[in-house]
């Protein structure tokens, strides 16, 4: 079975939009198919460990993956390096090992803000208005 790789920060959903009935103006809302996300995001397993992946791994049908190459908000992730397809069992590390690793949801890192710094104003015993 194949299997949909994502470095997206969150879950998806891909809808397949179908015909109007009738002849109708507006299409009718088909299946929806989830695909894992959650790559760089923290995620608390266990205890007290915490671990951060790389990416996501999400086993679809021969009968899904032709409904997610249908839709164009796949294709546009596809296209920007945030999904894969692979027709076999990967290892995620491997799949997603070429792929864009930081979508806009990403949570920002200090390598997000170089040129950052913190001061700190330290109070003067001069000023009684200063706790």
């Amino acid at each position: 079975m194949p299997h949909v790789f994502s470095t997206l920060a969150t879950n998806m959903g891909y809808t397949e939009w179908l015909p109007p009935p009738d002849g109708g103006a507006l299409p009718v809302e088909g299946r929806t198919i989830h695909v894992k996300g959650g790559a760089t995001v923290a995620h608390k397993s266990g205890s007290s460990d915490v671990w951060t992946p790389l990416g996501f791994g999400t086993q679809v049908t021969d009968e899904e993956l032709e409904v997610l190459e249908k839709n164009s908000v796949f294709q546009i992730h596809k296209k920007n390096g945030y999904i894969t397809v692979q027709k076999k069992d990967t290892a995620v590390e491997k799949a997603v090992a070429d792929m864009n690793r930081v979508d806009k949801s990403s949570p920002k890192t200090e390598a997000d803000f170089p040129d950052f710094i913190v001061t700190i104003d330290t109070p003067k015993s001069s000023d009684p208005h200063r706790i």
